[in-house]
Order: structure tokens, then C-alpha cells, then sequence
């Protein structure tokens, strides 16, 4: 047996030494990498540094051409500068159409549309978040057709994208939708949000037989003052969805308005509680006797959520506010006691 171990020490000590130098060398070659990505990174950001003081520094000056010669000092290294030259000409407070002229005379802006149409989803998405900071009035429909664009993060930034042109065109709310997962969902409720979509837009999604498409419509129409769509959040109230009421009590809070009470008076005796509690949130935003009245009866309510939603809304009513919460101190002495300090701190 002694013997057996020493001939296996034997062995095996033969492909330790080459084991141990193979490794050793691996090592001091992911140091030496390392160490060359570190100077490698270190430089670009020293370089980036220059181009960007100079380009401030002639743009201040409004000396184009030296803009142009601070430009030619760029050409041949890996370094692209349209990020930062375009965030210099935002930085310099320039007007829309001056940024746009400077770039355009740079040349970036024909290689941004060239990018538009290039095969790296990087490049078209890189392109595409540049030049919404532009404008563009020739690109409409160029953004509008990236929205359905192959790669998922091109379409994201394409519909981030149209909140910064004037005109949009006409998109179909389904096939949006529809190209996304559901998960992205609020993401592109706020993004549609903020292009203000009106009744033909909104109608196929709060007619749509899907919950997601019939959710995404009743938080749109939740607009401020828009009171003509309230007839549509009406036909939303009753939906079988628990989610879709609890998104037209949200929404109609932002519509706002003495036309979205009766509403609002209808989704606050909603058998679910997160219906309930958006509508005390809602009853929160419009100020009106009634709106007191309909929280005096949520502030009783079964579960505790809705009462310290509607504890909280009675305190933004003022002295009125307060009285209506001091009537259910004995009940919820806790919650009345910090709504009405919340009510002295407004």
C-alpha cells in the first residue's frame, strides 16, 4: 500500500508543475487585459474630455469654423462624438433650430438617418435617440414604422421617441400593444399619456374582449378635463375585471370635473376594496360637498386600506374636511388623529 501511494505521488506530481504554469500564465494575461482595458478607458474618457471642452469652448465663441477644425481632430480614432457633441449643443442653450443647423452641418444628422436604416439594432436605436431630441419634422413616419420594428428595445425607444414630434401619425392601439408583453405595459400607458390619444384611438382598446387591452384604456382616458370621455369610462364601470374598475376610479379622479361624482359614487360601492380605494383617492381630487359625503361613507368601511384612503382625501378638504373627520374619532381615533394633522400641514 505504501508503496501504490508513492508511485500515485509520482504521477500525479509530473502534471502539477505544467498545471500550476498554465495557470500562472492564464492569470498574468487576464492581468496584462485588464490592465490595457483600464489605460484603453482611461484615455477615451481623457479624449472625450478634450473634444467636449473645446466644442463648448468654440460654441461660446459662435466661431463655427473652429468648431469645425475641433470636429477633424475626432476623424480616425474609434471614439464616435455624436453623443457628446449633440450634448454640448444642448448644454450651450442654443435654440432648437441652431442645435439642429450645428448638427446638420457637422454632418451627423445624414449619418443618424443613415443609421435609421441599418441592420445593428444598436445603431437604429443609438440613431434614434439622438435625433428625438431634434425633432425631426421629415422623420414622422420613419419613428412611427420603428415602433413595430424587430428589435424590442428599437421599439421602445421609437415610442418614447414620437412625445417629441408635433404630429404623430395615426397608430393602431391593438397591434401596439399587441407587439409588446404585457409587462411593458405601463410603460407604454405613460408614453401614450403624454400624446394626449384621443376617442378613435382609445375605442378598440375599451372595446377589446382582452382584460390587458380594456386596462390599458381605462388609465387613458384618465386626462384631465377631458370630460367627454366620460361616457366611455361609464361603459368600463362594471367590467368583470376587478383591475379595469380600479383603473376608471383612478382615472376618473384625473379627469376631475362635478360630472365624474356620480361615477365616482358608483365605483366607491364596489364589492372590491381596490376599487373602493382608488375611488376615495379619486373623491380626494374634487373638491364638492358630495365628495365629503361618499367619504364619510368610505371612512367606515370593512377593510382598513379604504378608510386611511379616505382619512387622507377628508384632510384635503380644509376646515369642511376636518369636521366630517371628526365625526369618526371614536371609531378611528388613529387614523382621524393624523389625517387631520396631515389636514394642518396642507
Amino acid at each position: 500500500m505504501i508503496e501504490l501511494l508513492q508511485n500515485l505521488q509520482l504521477i500525479l506530481g509530473s502534471f502539477v508543475t505544467p498545471i500550476v504554469v498554465a495557470f500562472s500564465l492564464l492569470l498574468l494575461l487576464a492581468i496584462v487585459v485588464y490592465a490595457l482595458a483600464v489605460f484603453f478607458n482611461w484615455k477615451v474618457k481623457k479624449g472625450r474630455k478634450k473634444f467636449r471642452e473645446a466644442w463648448a469652448g468654440s460654441l461660446k465663441g459662435d466661431n463655427i469654423s473652429s468648431v469645425g477644425e475641433n470636429l477633424s481632430g475626432v476623424s480616425g480614432t474609434l471614439y464616435d462624438p455624436r453623443d457628446d457633441f449633440l450634448e454640448v449643443l444642448r448644454e450651450a442653450k442654443l435654440s432648437l433650430k441652431q442645435t439642429v443647423d450645428i448638427y446638420q452641418w457637422a454632418g451627423f444628422y445624414d449619418k443618424d438617418k443613415t443609421d435609421l436604416f441599418g441592420r445593428a439594432w444598436w445603431r437604429r436605436a443609438q440613431a434614434l435617440h439622438r435625433l428625438k431630441h431634434l425633432s425631426p419634422a421629415d422623420l414622422e413616419d420613419k419613428f412611427t414604422s420603428l415602433i413595430y420594428d424587430s428589435s424590442h428595445e428599437v421599439r421602445l425607444i421609437a415610442l418614447d421617441s414620437l412625445s417629441s414630434l408635433e404630429e404623430v401619425s395615426e397608430l393602431d392601439p391593438v397591434e401596439l400593444f399587441e407587439s409588446f408583453t404585457e409587462e411593458l405595459d405601463p410603460f407604454l400607458v405613460i408614453k401614450l399619456l403624454a400624446l394626449k390619444p384621443g376617442k378613435r384611438f382609445l375605442r378598440p382598446l375599451v372595446n377589446s374582449k382582452k382584460h390587458r387591452l380594456r386596462r390599458a384604456g381605462a388609465t387613458l382616458l384618465g386626462q384631465p378635463d377631458k370630460q367627454e370621455f366620460l361616457p366611455l369610462l361609464s361603459n368600463l364601470s362594471d367590467d368583470e375585471d376587478s383591475r379595469v374598475r380600479k383603473n376608471v376610479a383612478e382615472s376618473l379622479g384625473r379627469v376631475g370635473g362635478l360630472e365624474a361624482l356620480p361615477l365616482l359614487k358608483q365605483t366607491s360601492e364596489d364589492g372590491e376594496p381596490g376599487v373602493r380605494e382608488a375611488s376615495a383617492r379619486s373623491l380626494g381630487e374634487i373638491f364638492h360637498e358630495d365628495s365629503i359625503d361618499t367619504l364619510n361613507e368610505l371612512a367606515t368601511d370593512d377593510d382598513f386600506e379604504v378608510r386611511l384612503a379616505a382619512f387622507i382625501s377628508l384632510s384635503r378638504f380644509g376646515e369642511e374636511g376636518r369636521k366630517a373627520i371628526g365625526n369618526h374619532w371614536s371609531e378611528n381615533r388613529r387614523l382621524a388623529r393624523e389625517a387631520i394633522f396631515e389636514s394642518y400641514q396642507k
